[in-house]
């Protein structure tokens, strides 16, 4: 005998037919296993109906949402220790990587600092000069682009562009929103 469609019929819970509903009870009659799952589940179910959703403690919600602001504070607190500290050493490391010239220097001899003072000069003026070189490369490479690229594409380059960031700020407005209990 096949068990399956019944047991199926017992625990899915859909409405049957007249013909599978007569069809069931008929099975009930002569096979004791399904019989005996048929009365678990409807045990199951007389105890879910009977039992009382129990109330929380007075004053639950209040103690949780403090909690929960507490903790929301302490998180906000640590991730500023933490910039403060990344902050700390940023510049920390700045200060030796500028003050190590200065001691090599003068431990040798005690020469007078004009030496180092045209060097740090001339590696700024270097730096300088390179960002003006990489601003001049990239305004020509766009003024060039500028006039391969047809408009048409423009268009559609900052379709798509405006698109992403409207889906970017559409999404990242839930992420940053507060987190709040209710």
């Amino acid at each position: 005998m096949r068990h399956e469609v019944f047991e199926e019929w017992i625990f899915n819970g859909e409405s049957l037919s007249e013909k599978e509903v007569e069809s069931l009870q008929l099975h009930l009659g002569i096979c004791e296993s399904c019989n005996l799952h048929y009365r678990a589940k409807s045990e199951v179910e007389g105890l879910f109906k009977s039992e009382k959703l129990s109330t929380p403690i007075v004053g639950f919600a209040s103690r949780w949402r403090k909690r929960l602001m507490d903790k929301s504070h302490l998180e906000r607190v640590h991730k500023h220790r933490h910039l403060s500290i990344f902050s700390l050493l940023l510049t920390s490391g700045i200060a030796t990587i500028m003050l190590v010239p200065l001691v090599i220097y003068a431990n040798q001899n005690l020469e007078p600092p004009i030496r180092y003072l045209i060097g740090v000069v001339n590696n700024l003026v270097d730096i300088y000069l390179f960002i003006k070189i990489i601003q001049l490369i990239i305004t020509t490479f766009l003024k060039v682009i500028v006039l391969i690229v047809p408009i048409s594409y423009w268009l559609l380059m900052m379709a798509i562009f405006s698109t992403l960031c409207f889906i970017w700020l559409y999404t990242l407005k839930p992420l940053s929103s507060n987190w709040r209990a209710s």
